[in-house]
């Protein structure tokens, strides 16, 4: 039934971190069982996070206390898309958290009411987040005089900082298969370019969302988010704006540099064969000289290779064989075929 909250097989156990500040009160621990059934948002800033869904009746219980619609709840369980909703007293806004390399980690659920922010992690290695615990333990910035809509902000920048190490990364590796292509194309560099590429396009749709739920989040109007924390929501959107327009570039480095490595192949493979061409052509005639002189006709007549009697006749063949050689490669070298070509 919709809103039933079931665990999925491959969930982690569930670990609670609770943060608690206003100015320079704080509070970092690991809240009790006792401790969470009574836990209920209050005058300073509340941050409850979840690592691990196993603990379907943790879950249920923080969405009962919190007033988390079923719904979400049962999105924070089964649901692997970017969005933003808006429901009654909360905002949910799910989004992806990326690993070095590249691909989609886990779905992290944040839920943004008064005085408080849930966050819910699948619990796979890596946490976007330790950057904001850091800020918020050393009082750096303005973050714990501000409220739950700018904790959530940081939340959210830090997630998308995240992904700039790997885009970054990503165009490295472009830069060097490029020069590999041009100047030692193998097979292995077409599995490399196209491996590059289908990451590039796995992260490029959940961005593309991601940037939407931003901008769902830049037009609600209600007490959730203030008027001076949606500057910092424009600048998460025109971050997630950069990134999506890095990917267009490297959508289109990738084509491009998939012809180059054809055009590059191709050419490669003319070189071979003009290479093989240009041998054919000097032992052709070289056979050819070789095949008149290896034919056993009868020397009775004066007419049937008179030079096979000749004291030179055997140098003046080896002669004439290397000078046509001869020939033919000075000949070749005149017109460039030999070497590299220019511009190489």
């Amino acid at each position: 039934m919709p809103g039933t909250l079931v665990a999925a097989p491959t969930s982690t156990p569930s670990e609670v971190e609770l943060i608690r500040f206003a100015g320079q009160n704080f509070s970092e621990r690991s809240p009790s069982p006792e401790e969470l059934k009574v836990l209920q948002p209050g005058d300073d800033v509340l941050w409850v996070n979840v690592e691990g869904l196993a603990n379907v009746e943790l879950l249920a219980g923080l969405g009962e206390r919190f007033a988390i619609h079923r719904l979400a709840m049962e999105d924070v369980l089964y649901s692997h898309h970017t969005r933003a909703k808006d429901f009654e007293g909360h905002l949910h806004i799910s989004f992806p958290a990326i690993e070095d390399d590249g691909e989609t980690t886990e779905q992290i659920s944040m839920f943004l009411g008064r005085q408080f922010v849930l966050t819910f992690q699948e619990g796979r290695p890596g946490d976007p987040f330790e950057t904001v615990r850091h800020r918020l333990r050393d009082a750096r910035g303005q973050i714990r005089e501000r409220g739950a809509d700018y904790l959530a902000y940081a939340l959210l920048d830090t997630t998308i900082d995240s992904y700039f190490p790997i885009v970054d990364a990503w165009a490295d590796q472009l830069a060097a298969l490029e020069t590999e292509v041009l100047e030692n194309p193998h097979a292995d560099l077409w599995e490399q370019i196209c491996a590059l590429r289908r990451k590039a396009f796995s992260l490029r749709r959940p961005l593309r969302h991601f940037r939407e739920a931003v901008a769902r989040l830049l037009n609600y109007d209600g007490p959730l988010i203030h008027k001076e924390t949606q500057p910092f929501l424009r600048d998460l959107h025109e971050h997630l704006h950069e990134l999506l327009e890095s990917l267009e570039v490297f959508r289109e480095t990738t084509t491009e540099l998939m012809s180059t490595y054809h055009a590059r192949l191709s050419q490669k493979t003319n070189d071979v064969m003009q290479t093989l061409t240009i041998i054919a052509t000097i032992f052709i005639p070289l056979s050819f000289v070789a095949g008149v002189y290896g034919m056993n006709f009868d020397r009775s007549s004066p007419y049937n290779m008179p030079e096979l009697g000749w004291k030179y006749g055997y140098l003046f063949a080896l002669g004439v064989m290397a000078t046509m050689g001869v020939g033919f490669l000075a000949y070749f070298h005149r017109k460039g075929w030999l070497g590299p070509r220019r511009g190489e």
